[in-house]
């Protein structure tokens, strides 16, 4: 499939992506207590941890394992994968969903919560299913099919929002969470049924895909881990510190950039197999040159998007959020720089892994976690609550410094073993 196809999927997938989130958010800010979108966000925080897991163990080191392979070899690996990844954490998910619902049950005494548990694991099972199906799909080319299994996603979690905003349920938190589960399990056997990968497989083709995912992803894995505590910190220091109803309005600022946030995921998944075929076929100039290009694209198009809302914000606040929302600006402002970051570190963060240089990644991600973990006590002390996303809005900086210096390094080695082979 052509290039400028593919890009028009992925883009068009991440527009289904952007708009079902966007529909969730609304729907807990229109229909729901800020208590029950606070709860919703932490859950989805969670399943967002899984899904770092699983990129890390299992889809970055399938991605720049398989894609030097044939297509044979490499379709036997991504199945033995995809088992791998459904035997292990559907057992790692299986104990802690249970051991936080037996403490909730006994201990703490508290029912609902414990079913809450139990439901954020299944919902973060199912995540990862769907997730693999995508990535497998994005490696074999084929961004229609992902497109299907987001469409169907979307067509599904908003279905069963949908009634049971008209059934008048309570506990919008626990039944949003069982909905995204349900929406989740039916996308990802939609990709499955579309993906060729059912089918018998060897015990050792398991065993030797396992060892090669820890090899390349055992490093990725830490910064995972650490990423997703410098992401998710602002929310928890807020919860904790008694201001649940500040991660609502945090949270209900950032729907507003919904839309164009999820742009550098669309490209780079495009892209990343591309970059990936580049280095394995030794064409170093043309992998920087599309990913450059790739991330001139998406900084022109993000700071463009990220201009008009915030110029426009009284209007977009009015006209998206209800009145409890209104004095979400400064959370808009802090929210959009956080953005920016995020984005200009993406191209640096891709590249790297391509490389296999996740040992940078981890120590990268561990300084900015550092950073983000010092200042939002900090900031949350002299700022108030919006210092908690401005102190993410400093990790990220220091993040793409970090990995800026680390694919320097990268360079810097390359242009040494050319100029020896020279």
């Amino acid at each position: 499939m052509h290039l400028r196809i593919e890009v028009v999927y992925s883009l068009a997938d991440q527009v289904t992506v952007s708009v079902t989130n966007l529909a969730i958010g609304l729907f807990f800010v229109h229909y729901a207590t800020k208590h029950d979108y606070a709860l919703y966000s932490i859950a989805f925080g969670l399943i967002s941890l899984g899904i770092g897991i699983g990129n890390a163990l299992i889809y970055t080191p399938m991605l720049v394992t398989a894609i030097a392979e044939d297509g044979t070899l490499r379709e036997r690996h991504c199945k033995a994968m995809l088992i791998a990844q459904l035997i292990i954490f559907g057992s790692v998910v299986s104990i802690i969903g249970s051991t936080m619902a037996f403490l909730y049950s006994f201990v703490a005494e508290n029912s609902e919560m414990a079913i809450f548990s139990l439901a954020i694991a299944v919902a973060s099972f199912a995540a990862l299913f769907q997730e693999f199906l995508r990535r497998y799909n994005f490696m074999a080319a084929k961004p229609a099919v992902v497109f299907g299994i987001d469409l169907v996603f979307a067509i599904c979690v908003i279905s069963i929002l949908f009634l049971l905003w008209y059934q008048e349920y309570q506990e919008m938190f626990l039944h949003a969470v069982l909905a995204y589960a349900a929406a989740a399990f039916i996308a990802g056997g939609v990709g499955l049924a579309r993906s060729g990968l059912i089918q018998r497989l060897q015990r050792n083709d398991i065993r030797n895909a396992l060892r090669s995912a820890w090899q390349n992803g055992c490093w990725s894995l830490g910064g995972v881990t650490i990423t997703w505590i410098q992401s998710q910190c602002y929310a928890y220091f807020l919860v904790i510190l008694g201001a649940a109803t500040a991660l609502a309005e945090a949270n209900a600022a950032r729907l507003l950039l919904s839309p164009i946030s999820p742009l550098s995921t669309g490209v780079m998944n495009v892209m990343t197999p591309r970059l990936a075929r580049h280095k394995a076929q030794g064409n170093m100039q043309g992998l920087f040159l599309h990913a450059n290009q790739m991330m001139k694209l998406i900084m022109g198009l993000l700071i463009a998007y990220v201009a008009l809302v915030y110029l426009s914000k009284d209007i977009f606040i009015q006209l998206v959020l209800t009145g409890d929302y209104r004095d979400s600006g400064m959370y808009l402002l802090a929210w959009s720089l956080v953005l920016i970051a995020q984005t200009a570190r993406t191209n640096t963060s891709v590249l790297l892994q391509v490389f296999r240089e996740f040992r940078p990644l981890m120590i990268a991600n561990a300084w900015s976690a550092l950073v983000v973990l010092v200042f939002t006590y900090i900031f949350i002390l002299y700022l108030g609550p919006v210092g908690s996303i401005l102190a993410l809005g400093c990790g990220e900086l220091t993040l793409t410094t970090s990995l800026w210096y680390a694919l320097r390094q990268v360079k810097r080695t390359l242009a040494q073993r050319a100029h020896v082979l020279g």
